[in-house]
């Protein structure tokens, strides 16, 4: 995983009581597994509106997405995968629990 380049945008809701336990969870296990995080973890409250840390986030992250050269971004907005060697995957997920997973640590 040495060479796995990852980031995480958690989505949550403050009124639960493990704010964004799931990407808090997976940001520090890639950390743990040897990944090397390219954009800052990002925790966003469905509690005070999601788009408050959503889309500041997404603003510096498709940038930081181009620097790995992974997408190119186009003249008119658009966003082209880049054809590489390596497989990329981009994956969203959003998972809403309410049962309690044990501690975790943020």
């Amino acid at each position: 995983m040495s060479s796995t380049k990852f980031t995480v945008l958690g989505l949550g809701d403050t009124n639960y009581n493990k704010f964004c336990a799931m990407g808090i969870g997976v940001d520090k296990r890639m950390k743990e597994l040897g990944g090397e995080r390219f954009y800052p973890l990002g925790c966003a409250d469905e509690g005070t509106g999601l788009e408050d840390v959503v889309e500041p986030w997404l603003e510096g992250f498709w940038p930081a997405l181009e620097a790995l050269r992974f997408v190119s971004l186009t003249t008119n907005g658009r966003r082209q995968r880049k054809k590489t060697s390596t497989t990329t995957t981009i994956t969203t997920t959003t998972t809403t629990t309410t049962t309690s997973l044990g501690p975790m640590e943020r």
